[in-house]
C-alpha cells in the first residue's frame, strides 16, 4: 500500500501499489545520488550522523523535512561468533534496543505479576504493554513475543539502554521463569545459560551523543516535554488546566478523541449516510452505515445480509458473533436469586429505559474501520477498531457496562470479562460493571482473530450477570469460555 494526497478532499488516503509499479524503485537514480550528497553534507554541519526526513514533491527534487541526531544503541560491527557451549532458545525478533545482557527469566502472564519482578531478571512477556514499563529500569533485558519496535514499551527500553527483542513469536512458549538466560539483542538471539564470551564483548562501550552540546540542551527542555502528569483520567483534575507538559497535552487529546470515538454511534448522522438494515436471524435490530468500502451497496433493497460484508474489522467481529457453538437461542438458567435480581432492576428502571430496551444496534463501517455500538437489553457494549496491513496503524478499543441483575452479580460478569480478555492479550481496566479494554499494533491476521474472538465472547456473554452467584461460578464461566466451551455445557446451577 501506499499514501497518497486525494484529488477531491484534503490529506492523506491508502491505495493498492500497481503491479506494475510494485518492483520500481520509489526513487529515481539522480535522486538518490542528490539525497546521498545532502545526507554528507548535513553530517559533516552537524559533526554526527543525522536521521533525515525528506520529501519529493517532483521528480528531480528532494526537499529536507527535518534532520536531527541519530541516536541509536552500537551494535558490533561484525556479527558475534556462534556460542557453542550454550544451547540456543531463540534467533528470530526485531531489535528494540541493541545490546548483550544476562539474568533470570520472568514470565509475565498477566499484570499482577509485576509486583514480584526482581532486580536484574529479563522481562519476558506475550505482548508490549505500556504497563510493563513500570519494571523496566530494574530488568536486565526484554523479550517479547507480539510488538513493534516503534511501540511506547520498545521506546523506553531504548530510553534506559535495556537489550530488547520484540516479535520473537515464541518466546513465552521457549522460555520459562526462573531459567538463567542471555539475551543477544544485536544478533536476535536468546540463549539458555550465561554466555561469558558474548558479555564479555559488551562491556562498557562509550555513548554516542552523551557529550555533544546538542544532547545537554535536549536533557534540559526534556523537563518541559516528556514528564507525565495525567495519569488517570478518571481523576478530576484530569483536565486542560493541569497540562503542565507536552505529554500531558498529548495524552488528554489523546483520552478525549477516544472518549469522542466511541460516542460516533450516537452521533452519526443517518440522513447522511448510507444506512441498512443486517438480514439476521439473530435477535440484533442491526443497522450498517457505510462510510465507503464497508458493505456491497444495493440501494434497491431495504437490508443487505452478512456476505455483502467488506470491513475487516466488521466481518471477523461478525463471524465471532456468529460463531456455530454460541447459542442465542432458549432461556438463560437462572436461580431463584438471579431472576428476583432481575425482575427488581426492570421495575426500579425508569420508563424511559424500558420503552429503549431493544434499541438499535449501530455498526459505523468502511474498508478497515469499525465502531459498533450495541444496546442488547440492560447493558451497552462498544467496539471501536481499526484493521489493515499497517500494524502500527491497527487497534481495538472495547466498552462494556450495565446488566440486567443487580450490581454484585453485574461485577461478577465484568469480572469475567477482563479475565478473558486479559487471556487475549488486551490491556483492561475493570471498574464494577465497566469493563475498559484496549489492544494495539498486531498484524492484520492476528488483529481478526482478535476481533472473532471478541464476537464470540460479546455473544457468550449476553444476560451471564443473571447467574453470576459467586467468584467460583465466575472462575467456572472463564475457564469454559478459555476451553471453547461457548455453550457452557455443564454449567453448575
Amino acid at each position: 500500500v501506499r499514501l497518497t494526497a486525494a484529488a477531491d478532499a484534503e490529506g492523506l488516503h491508502q491505495e493498492p501499489v500497481p503491479d506494475r509499479e510494485q518492483k520500481q524503485p520509489a526513487l529515481a537514480r539522480e535522486e538518490i545520488l542528490l539525497l546521498g550528497r545532502y545526507g554528507v553534507q548535513l553530517e559533516e554541519y552537524f559533526g554526527s550522523p543525522q536521521d533525515i526526513e525528506f520529501a519529493v514533491p517532483a521528480k528531480g527534487q528532494v526537499v529536507i523535512l527535518q534532520s536531527r541526531p541519530l541516536i541509536q544503541s552500537r551494535p558490533e560491527a561484525f556479527p558475534a561468533p556462534p556460542v557453542s557451549d550454550q544451547p540456543l532458545l531463540l534467533d528470530r525478533g526485531t531489535v528494540a534496543c541493541f545490546g548483550v545482557a544476562a539474568g533470570p527469566a520472568y514470565v509475565i502472564t498477566r499484570d499482577e505479576d509485576l509486583v514480584h519482578f526482581p532486580e536484574g531478571a529479563v522481562l519476558v512477556a506475550r505482548h508490549t504493554s505500556a504497563h510493563y514499563g513500570l519494571v523496566l529500569p530494574r530488568a536486565a533485558a526484554m523479550v517479547v513475543d507480539i510488538g513493534s519496535a516503534t511501540s511506547h514499551l520498545a521506546i523506553l527500553a531504548r530510553e534506559f539502554k535495556v537489550p530488547a527483542l520484540v516479535d520473537t513469536e515464541i518466546a513465552t512458549q521457549v522460555i520459562k521463569t526462573g531459567q538463567e538466560i542471555t539475551v543477544d539483542a544485536n544478533n536476535q538471539r536468546v540463549y539458555l545459560g550465561r554466555a561469558e564470551a558474548l558479555l564479555r564483548g559488551q562491556a562498557q562501550k562509550p555513548p554516542l551523543l552523551s557529550e555533544m552540546p546538542v544532547y545537554q540542551t535536549l536533557r534540559r527542555v526534556l523537563r518541559w516535554i516528556t514528564p507525565l502528569n495525567l495519569t488517570d483520567p478518571k481523576l478530576s483534575d484530569f483536565n486542560p488546566e493541569a497540562c503542565k507538559t507536552l505529554h500531558d497535552i498529548i495524552r488528554f487529546g489523546h483520552q478525549m478523541a477516544i472518549a469522542e470515538m466511541f460516542s460516533l454511534g450516537e452521533k452519526a448522522d443517518q440522513e447522511e449516510a448510507y444506512m441498512v438494515r443486517l438480514k439476521t436471524p439473530l435477535p440484533l435490530n442491526l443497522y450498517l452505515i457505510d462510510l465507503g468500502g464497508g458493505i456491497q451497496r444495493n440501494r434497491r433493497e431495504p437490508y443487505v445480509t452478512p456476505d455483502a460484508i467488506t470491513s475487516l474489522p466488521m466481518r471477523a467481529l461478525w463471524k465471532g458473533i456468529t460463531h456455530p457453538k454460541v447459542s442465542w437461542a432458549g432461556p438463560v438458567a437462572m436461580n431463584a436469586k438471579g431472576l428476583y435480581s432481575v425482575f427488581s432492576r426492570s421495575l426500579a428502571a425508569p420508563s424511559s429505559q424500558q420503552s429503549e430496551f431493544w434499541l438499535r444496534t449501530l455498526a459505523i463501517v468502511s474498508k478497515n474501520y469499525l465502531n459498533f455500538s450495541s444496546r442488547l437489553g440492560y447493558h451497552f457494549a462498544t467496539v471501536d477498531a481499526y484493521v489493515s496491513e499497517v500494524r502500527t496503524d491497527n487497534y481495538i478499543s472495547f466498552r462494556f457496562k450495565g446488566g440486567a441483575a443487580d450490581e454484585y452479580r453485574r461485577a461478577l460478569r465484568a469480572r469475567f470479562l477482563g479475565q478473558v480478555l486479559k487471556e487475549l492479550d488486551f490491556e483492561v481496566e475493570v471498574t464494577g460493571d465497566l469493563v475498559v479494554a484496549r489492544l494495539a499494533r498486531y498484524p492484520q491476521q492476528l488483529m481478526e482473530e482478535k476481533l472473532d474472538l471478541l464476537g464470540r465472547l460479546m455473544a457468550c456473554a449476553r444476560q451471564k450477570d443473571m447467574v453470576m452467584s459467586d467468584e467460583k461460578v465466575m472462575e467456572w464461566y472463564t475457564r469454559a469460555f478459555l476451553e471453547g466451551n461457548y455453550g457452557f455445557e455443564g454449567e453448575p446451577r
